[in-house]
């Protein structure tokens, strides 16, 4: 098989003017939403993500995972989120969308000029520009969060392979207001970019002295739990293949939401890299398929299924 070489250089140019097209597409269907809200009345409407969180921060510190005026999604993240987004809350929604926009812009122009620094691999870093793109785009249409946290964990992986470990530390905590940005950790585990004694000292003693206020109020604790999932269960009560198809549909999407492959990209990109070669070609043609048939099952059942 003929090797894969790209011009780097002039790739990036091309990336950057990707991001800017997907940009103003989003504006426009911001536009028209504001215009004319029933276009979007049957969908998830452009910023909703955006939207949600300020009516998260605006429920308060300590009812941050209560429930907000009967909306089925309730906060999920670590209570630290709160301090992160609260200077938005005080501004106008419409500043904040293009506050919100400008910092996703900014901080993923950066990861572009600089990834190639970590995947050399030009087939592993084609992948991880599929899926991270097509994820860039679900997120901003959504003005969700997922940049943030690619970028600390980008920031995070610099600082390690720098050997500053405890600013790596400090980033990936930056990162992990969403807990399933926890993956990273087990990676780099994996790739033997720290010891157990590192471990030990540098996330699992201050992600224990993190999670101090959860164990203070316990209450706290079991909300936040309760949010993510794990005390109600998904399963409908009348069991039919119809409902039994819905149910694993909903929870593919809560664990592999396309927005969230932002971050999953680079995890995986990044454990792909450390990889021998043979073992490269598998992974990257496993990754591939995967996120080819996670998007397809999406689609065909968002466009033939009512089920969100």
């Amino acid at each position: 098989m003929k090797k894969i070489e790209l011009n780097r250089h002039k790739w990036k140019k091309f990336n950057i003017g990707v991001i800017f097209v997907f940009y103003i597409i989003i504006v426009i269907f911001r536009l028209i939403h504001w215009v004319n809200p029933a276009v979007f009345a049957s969908a998830f409407p452009p910023d909703s993500d955006y939207l949600l969180r300020v009516d998260e921060i605006a429920n308060g510190l300590f009812n941050l995972y209560g429930d907000m005026y009967g909306k089925e999604t309730l906060c999920h993240y670590l209570y630290y989120w709160f301090f992160f987004f609260y200077p938005l809350t005080l501004l106008p929604n419409i500043v904040g969308f293009f506050i919100w926009d400008a910092l996703r812009l900014v901080t993923f122009i950066y990861i572009i000029l600089n990834i190639d620094k970590y995947i050399k691999n030009d087939k592993n870093f084609l992948i991880w520009e599929g899926i991270t793109f097509t994820a860039f785009y679900f997120d901003q249409y959504l003005n969700s969060t997922n940049f943030l946290i690619l970028f600390f964990l980008f920031i995070s992986y610099k600082m390690l392979l720098e050997d500053k470990k405890v600013l790596a530390s400090v980033f990936f905590f930056l990162a992990i207001f969403k807990i399933n940005a926890m993956l990273y950790l087990v990676v780099i585990l994996i790739n033997k970019k720290i010891s157990t004694k590192e471990l030990i000292i540098y996330y699992i003693i201050p992600f224990t002295v993190l999670m101090i206020p959860y164990i203070i109020f316990p209450d706290y604790l079991l909300q936040w739990l309760s949010n993510l999932g794990f005390f109600y269960s998904e399963i409908p009560e009348e069991p039919s293949l119809f409902n039994i198809f819905r149910t694993l549909i909903i929870l593919l999407w809560k664990l592999f939401q396309f927005a969230q492959w932002m971050f999953y990209g680079f995890i995986i990109a990044i454990f792909i890299e450390d990889q021998k070669e043979e073992r490269q070609k598998t992974l990257i043609t496993v990754v591939a398929l995967f996120f080819l048939a996670l998007l397809i099952v999406i689609v065909i059942t968002i466009i033939f299924f009512p089920l969100f």
